[in-house]
């Protein structure tokens, strides 16, 4: 109901773990990117436990909550601590993202065709140089623009904290990506198709229509 409510006409499914705590996790099909439903705090309110770090020691402990104990009492709890969210791509979705990843990175089209079904398994290469930033491609195709620069002579500290804010997101990203390769030299990376793959399917846009930037905290908040 609550993903309903924010994602009408976006099938969703949603199970629970069988192992120690238990783990939720909720799939659907196309529709918002993991980021965007991650963002929705509302499934939080579901979870009946949270995890609590030891001060003193390396580890800690899984606890029940005791926040919103009426709200789960109404609606009822994810016997868990965490939620997974796993977004899946239709068929026809999925053939328009191989098409955007073979338009914009030929290399990477390339190494899968050659693959086969072992597409797994095939690596990927990134240039990271000034002159073909792949990378800050990668970025822009999934939402990860990195905003313009202020003028560094007037601006003031404000200003130039707000943008090293706005920077984050992406610097988080590129960070995300150099982890996940394989470092050839300082101006290129390889990684894998699966892995390319993957970041589509968790952050690209596929619809036409303008993004409605508001998260749903402050949709919930108009709501109530």
């Amino acid at each position: 109901a609550v993903f309903t409510h924010f994602w009408p006409g976006v099938k969703c499914s949603f199970k629970i773990s069988r192992s120690i705590y238990g783990n939720a996790t909720i799939s659907w099909t196309d529709g918002p990117t993991v980021a965007e439903v991650e963002a929705c705090e509302v499934f939080k309110y579901f979870l009946a436990y949270y995890y609590k770090s030891d001060p003193y020691a390396d580890y800690g402990d899984v606890k029940h909550r005791t926040d919103l104990y009426n709200f789960r009492q109404m609606f009822g709890s994810f016997d868990c601590d965490d939620i997974d969210y796993n977004r899946k791509l239709s068929e026809e979705t999925a053939d328009k993202v191989r098409k955007v990843i073979a338009e914009n990175f030929p290399e990477a089209e390339k190494a899968r065709q050659e693959a086969g079904e072992r597409y797994n398994t095939c690596y990927c290469s990134f240039d990271l140089s000034l002159k073909n930033n792949e990378l800050s491609k990668l970025c822009a195709l999934l939402g990860f623009a990195r905003p313009a620069e202020p003028d560094w002579n007037t601006a003031t500290d404000e200003e130039k904290n707000a943008h090293y804010e706005a920077c984050k997101p992406c610097d988080d990203f590129e960070r995300r990506v150099r982890y996940n390769s394989i470092l050839m030299d300082a101006d290129k990376i390889r990684l894998y198709y699966s892995t390319l793959w993957d970041y589509f399917v968790s952050y690209y846009r596929v619809e036409s229509e303008p993004h409605d930037n508001k998260t749903c905290k402050a949709q919930a908040e108009k709501t109530k």
